[in-house]
């Protein structure tokens, strides 16, 4: 039982650490793409 719950703990904080990776990367892209419409004009 202990060691399910330590996998599964760990499972959720690299779910976690991706989804963070992967709405930094969106946000990133987002600052992105604004400038460049931004500096386009």
């Amino acid at each position: 039982m202990l060691v399910c719950d330590g996998c599964s703990s760990l499972t959720l904080a690299a779910d976690v650490r991706n989804r963070r990776g992967l709405t930094q990367r969106l946000v990133v892209l987002g600052i992105m793409a604004f400038v460049g419409s931004y500096s386009m004009e």
